[in-house]
């Protein structure tokens, strides 16, 4: 099964993610980048985002947002319902990295995995892990 993303985020940062994933990841597929500028039009995001989601040619596919109650957040609240898809936030490079190593899991794992991420992901530097 293969899991295809849309990354959403504050401009430029979906666009960063995208190419720190693909330098990672060589030939990764199945992932798109859309930059929300909160001062643009409403409609014109809509389409943003409608174009790259038909690009993604995946089996499923998940929605990762930089915030929710933001403008990326608020503009993909409205698309995730409409394409009836899983919308994740906040976008972070470990819960990137690790959806990526699991893009070939059913959806009900990589939502596990996501969840995996969250809980692992802040540290500091005098813990014992």
């Amino acid at each position: 099964m293969k899991t295809g993303f849309l990354l959403v985020a504050h401009k430029p940062l979906a666009s960063s993610f995208n190419s720190v994933a693909k330098e990672i990841f060589a030939g990764l597929e199945a992932v798109e980048a859309v930059d929300i500028d909160s001062d643009e039009d409403r409609q014109l995001q809509q389409e943003q985002l409608e174009r790259a989601w038909n690009a993604i040619d995946a089996d499923q596919k998940v929605v990762l947002v930089d915030v929710f109650g933001a403008t990326p957040g608020n503009v993909v609240c409205a698309f995730a319902k409409e394409k009836n898809c899983e919308c994740i936030a906040p976008l972070s490079l470990p819960l990137l990295m690790k959806l990526l190593c699991y893009r070939n899991q059913p959806l009900k794992v990589l939502l596990e995995k996501a969840s995996e991420a969250a809980q692992i992901a802040t540290r500091t530097t005098n813990e014992n892990n």
